[in-house]
């Protein structure tokens, strides 16, 4: 008999532990869904629970048991899936976690190990402070009886006990250290993440300022038809990787978190009418009509990140213009909803091309997906935009979607929130030209941008810019408009320069050698407070990373120009500085 009551007192104790270890883990990865495994085929799951299959579990558990090593690693699209054998529990650990790569996947299996060593010491612990508090019980029942007689024995339990408190104490200082140096390491890698994002930024923009600088200078050469098109093509190219690696860096800086939505007063319309000048040649070269339509009870005049809005549409109207062969591409922009000064737009963009198998709809806006291979290769793509736009559409406080009928076209469409501008504001006029009764038809329209470049002043310019390709793109760029340039190679170079010759202003790169571009500035804005003068200066430069620009205009910088450099916006940068 008492046999048989030990045997189910173990059996109740490990059945406890196995409860607890659930417990344990419900408040440590609350986020993720696993399951424990025993003999027979019981498991005890995570609500919801971790979906697999029976057969799949029963040979995990076997192959668990019997191999030396105790984790098995499985990789999908999406997700990784650890298993793991607790021998103390005779159970299988199974648990679903983000895709990993290999470095990923080794501190994975560390955090686990880790986690099943912080439950089982804190078992210990718990198990101990009972033993404690048993033991100063019956001392405490003994000194009722005998007090005098036994005082030696309360004395060692209370030093006993206090033993076990400094124990303890020390593990929580112990464990308390682990977790601060791991948010300390956690800070660290999000550094060093970001300013790993900052040097790829720089460092392949650099080149590309190059490509695209010297392309644009061979498109304004003579050059036969079929060397037009080539260059033409190369242009092409070179813009679509740029899209490219703008795409990554938003990817990283929304995964990261450091994407920040902006509220800015805006006219919808005006917004409207740049995308459809920047995407109608597209469309009209492959025979389409591109329109669009505002409807009459939406405000032109809204607050909101009007760039985000344009970065979404383009990306949507883009794909509906690269999808579709034939027919026409349709912008519709509708008040979804009004609740005091907030409104909830609904943009629809419709088109008539190739559209999307129904199965294939949820994989639209998952990262790097495509609905097929196929579509890879004739169409180009990482599949980054559409997963952007709906983060970005999220951080908006609305959604987006998709209608869509194969072989008919398709309806991409999604809301964002924005509010009225309060009066008083740059759009708070009338806008007596606007009509929201007939579409807006790009084909309709001869869409020009009209930029007062003209200036009869030629300008003595100083380059600051290490890079010889660099010089070269600018140098002849603005030597062509009839400037004058002296080059410098670094900012102890241009601040050398600055002391000998006048110059009506400065293009400062930022990273140089020697004496980078803040440094120069900073020492040139010195200077100047003794001789009261001022030089315009223009920070020319690949950082492109939020807050570049503001930093440097805060250090002293008079603008900012993104490299790849674009021809008009540098004129414009120049002629505003100068003016």
């Amino acid at each position: 008999m008492d046999l048989i009551e030990t045997i189910f007192d173990d059996l109740n104790i490990k059945n406890n532990d196995q409860k607890q270890f659930c417990e344990f883990i419900d408040v440590n990865l609350p986020q993720y869904r696993y399951c424990l495994l025993f003999d027979g085929g019981d498991r005890i799951s995570s609500i919801p629970e971790l979906e697999i299959d029976t057969g799949i579990e029963k040979d995990l558990y076997e192959d668990l048991k019997s191999q030396d090593n105790p984790f098995i690693i499985k990789q999908s699209s999406s997700s990784t899936l650890i298993a793991h054998y607790i021998k103390k529990l005779d159970a299988g650990l199974l648990i679903s976690l983000p895709e990993f790569n290999a470095k990923g996947i080794e501190f994975a299996q560390q955090m686990i190990r880790l986690l099943v060593d912080a439950f089982f010491s804190r078992q210990s612990l718990k198990d101990e402070k009972e033993i404690a508090q048993i033991r100063k019980d019956q001392v405490n029942r003994k000194l009722r009886l005998l007090e005098k007689k036994n005082m030696d024995i309360l004395s060692q339990n209370f030093a006993q006990h206090k033993k076990y408190s400094k124990l303890l104490e020390s593990e929580i200082q112990r464990q308390t250290k682990d977790l601060v140096t791991a948010r300390k390491n956690a800070e660290a890698a999000n550094q060093a993440k970001s300013e790993f994002l900052a040097n790829m930024s720089h460092e392949i923009r650099t080149p590309m300022n190059g490509v695209i600088g010297m392309l644009q200078l061979l498109s304004e050469t003579r050059l036969s038809q079929e060397q037009q098109n080539f260059v033409e093509s190369t242009r092409h190219s070179a813009n679509a990787l740029l899209v490219l690696i703008n795409d990554i860096l938003d990817f990283s800086k929304i995964e990261a978190g450091k994407l920040e939505i902006e509220t800015i007063d805006f006219n919808i319309k005006n917004v409207m009418d740049a995308i459809v000048e920047i995407l109608a040649p597209k469309a009209f070269e492959k025979g389409l009509e591109l329109y669009y339509l505002i409807e009459k009870n939406v405000p032109h005049y809204l607050s909101g990140d009007s760039a985000r809005i344009r970065q979404i549409l383009i990306n949507l109207i883009g794909n509906a213009i690269k999808f579709t062969d034939q027919g026409e591409i349709f912008v519709k922009i509708k008040l979804e909803k009004k609740i005091k000064d907030d409104f909830m737009l609904l943009f629809e963009i419709k088109d008539t091309g190739i559209g999307i198998p129904q199965g294939k709809i949820d994989k639209l806006f998952h990262l790097f997906t495509q609905v097929d291979a196929s579509i890879t290769r004739k169409f180009g793509g990482t599949g980054l935009g559409l997963s952007i736009s709906k983060q970005l559409t999220e951080l908006m406080n609305g959604k987006i979607g998709v209608t869509s009928e194969l072989n008919k076209g398709s309806v991409f469409w999604f809301t964002i929130k924005l509010k009225k501008q309060k009066p008083g504001h740059a759009y708070d006029v009338a806008d007596k030209t606007a009509s929201a009764k007939e579409p807006y038809s790009a084909k309709s329209s001869n869409l020009k941008v009209t930029r007062n470049l003209q200036v009869t002043r030629k300008f003595k310019i100083l380059l600051a810019e290490d890079n010889i390709i660099n010089q070269k793109v600018v140098s002849i760029l603005l030597e062509k408009r009839g400037h004058s340039i002296t080059i410098a190679n670094n900012g102890q170079e241009a601040l050398q320069l600055y002391e000998k010759e006048l110059f009506d202003l400065i293009l400062m790169d930022i990273q140089m050698p020697v004496m980078d571009g803040e440094k120069a500035t900073l020492k040139i804005r010195s200077l100047e407070e003794k001789s009261k003068t001022h030089i315009p200066i223009i920070a020319l430069t690949a950082n492109a990373m939020k807050g570049d620009k503001e930093r440097y205009l805060n250090l002293g910088m008079d603008s900012y120009v993104a490299k790849p450099i674009k021809k008009d916006l540098l004129l414009e940068a120049i002629y505003s500085v100068v003016s």
